[in-house]
């Protein structure tokens, strides 16, 4: 067959113009609050 695709998509990678840090990679954690720190804290002594 001699078929022919009608239509061919080229995929580019690119990053948000309106995102102001301009990362592509991995975004750091945010600190953790009072709250969290006690949940995590309380977590751990519950699993020893």
């Amino acid at each position: 067959m001699t078929d022919k695709r009608k239509n061919i998509y080229k995929i580019y990678w690119g990053v948000n113009q309106y995102r102001t840090d301009k990362r592509t990679g991995a975004i750091d954690p945010m600190p953790r609050s009072k709250y969290m720190k006690k949940l995590f804290k309380e977590e751990e002594e519950r699993l020893k």
